[in-house]
């Protein structure tokens, strides 16, 4: 069975680039693997020669058509697709697993081929339920949201003017009742996935689709794909669809402690009776730290 695992990252403003290039260093000797690739989307506000030197024969750096990533904006969706076009270039694989720049494994690559050996065919999408989410899937797919690129980077003025913009058109939507509708029922998750190549090649057929379907709408990322999973025979494949969303996607990320909160190496006895494949967030794991997650993944 062999897997690639798609890493789209990117440098924290204000981030320490040498500290960056080492984490995404030990990241990749953390997935390395004979039976794995590594595809790498580094967002386009950065310079490619941060990562000068990673790419080998199993670890490829995208170099054409990077995208502009902004938070909560589409172009999130945008990358995505570039990354599974990119890893299609070097497969068929049987699984194609998203990830971030600061998730880790938490097992070794030994038991993530066994596992996924044994659930060969499952589909690892997370399904969110409850009030909450469906008034946040409600928020971000009723409303046209013109200027979703500038959500996050409230202080300059022009990312100032485009959360306005935001704000003024969810009103007009409102008042109006101009809304928008779809064909096909919605259905919202986790970002992070780990998918088969039959459903990576039915998401790339529908990407025309996708594009027009989720523009102008906020953080589509955590839409598009359990929506298209719904409308599928795919879906009768998620693993575990009721249980929790992180649990159906294999990931593990703690919301209680922090939005989300970054995991220590005080976390390491919890990782190890983990079901989850992949922990996040980790940032700047120090040398001890580094050890330890490496003796958990029997590196």
């Amino acid at each position: 069975m062999n897997h690639v695992y798609m890493v789209l990252t990117h440098l924290e403003r204000c981030g320490d680039a040498q500290a960056f290039r080492e984490q995404m260093e030990f990241l990749v000797e953390m997935l390395r693997s004979d039976n794995s690739s590594i595809v790498i989307h580094l967002d386009k506000k950065n310079d490619l020669s941060l990562l000068s030197g990673i790419e080998s024969e199993r670890v490829h750096l995208i170099k054409t058509d990077v995208v502009d990533v902004r938070w909560g904006d589409i172009s999130e969706v945008y990358a995505e697709f570039r990354l599974l076009k990119e890893a299609k270039k070097y497969g068929p694989f049987d699984y194609y697993h998203l990830i971030s720049g600061t998730d880790m494994p938490i097992k070794s690559q030994a038991y993530i081929n066994e596992f996924f050996e044994s659930h060969r065919g499952k589909e690892f999408v997370g399904f969110s339920r409850g009030k909450f989410h469906e008034e946040a899937l409600k928020y971000r797919s009723q409303n046209y949201i013109l200027a979703t690129r500038w959500f996050r980077e409230h202080r300059s003025l022009l990312c100032r003017g485009g959360y306005a913009i935001n704000k003024l058109s969810v009103k007009f939507s409102q008042i109006t009742g101009l809304k928008r509708h779809y064909k096909l029922t919605l259905y919202k998750g986790p970002q992070w996935f780990s998918i088969t190549d039959a459903l990576a090649t039915h998401v790339l057929e529908r990407e025309q689709e996708i594009r027009r379907m989720f523009k102008y709408t906020f953080s589509p990322d955590e839409v598009f794909l359990q929506t298209i999973v719904a409308d599928s025979p795919f879906y009768k494949n998620v693993y575990d669809i009721e249980q929790d969303r992180m649990h159906s996607c294999l990931r593990k990320v703690d919301w209680k402690r922090g939005n989300p909160y970054v995991f220590t190496k005080e976390d390491i006895e919890d990782f190890r009776n983990s079901e989850a494949i992949f922990a996040r967030k980790i940032i700047y794991p120090d040398k001890e730290f580094k050890m330890l997650l490496s003796q958990l993944c029997g590196k």
